[in-house]
């Protein structure tokens, strides 16, 4: 189909009177109304093109931006990942400090037993070299308490 040229063309004012807002179509009418609707049929297709065009660069750049934010979120992705393996070395490492301050706190608790078993046993020696030095065993013979020597810091 040959495209008119534009001095061939005529401007068309449509009346838009009925309810579906397309053109009044006289069946009955001459050649001339059939030339009018064959450049409103133009005029339609012409901005179906025009709009199909509009439709067709909003979708690729809805294609750009939708490639853009699978970049972004694979991006993202892998920052979580990073940050999960992250968290669990810090877990691990929490585990393995919490053990250590266990053993710690265990060997200080020994180590207070011990330390107070000896402070025990060296109050008690004490004690039962004051006790003997002061007090003396009970004796039944006095005989045995003349025998020792009393200056050297013995038993009496």
């Amino acid at each position: 189909m040959r495209k008119p040229a534009d001095s061939e063309l005529t401007p068309l004012t449509p009346s838009f009177s009925n309810p579906a807002n397309s053109p009044v179509v006289n069946h009955s009418a001459g050649p001339s109304d059939g030339r009018e609707m064959l450049l409103h049929g133009y005029q339609l297709t012409t901005e179906g093109s025009g709009l199909l065009k509009d439709s067709l660069s909003l979708s690729q750049n809805t294609e750009a931006t939708a490639a853009g934010i699978l970049t972004e979120l694979d991006t993202q992705r892998g920052l979580i990942q990073l940050v999960g393996s992250r968290i669990d070395d810090a877990s691990a490492h929490a585990k393995r400090a919490d053990k250590t301050v266990s053993t710690m706190f265990r060997r200080v608790a020994t180590n207070k037993c011990v330390i107070g078993l000896i402070i025990t046993i060296l109050l008690g020696t004490i004690a039962l070299i004051l006790f003997v030095r002061f007090i003396g065993f009970p004796s039944h013979s006095n005989s045995t308490r003349s025998a020792l020597p009393r200056g050297l810091g013995g038993l009496r």
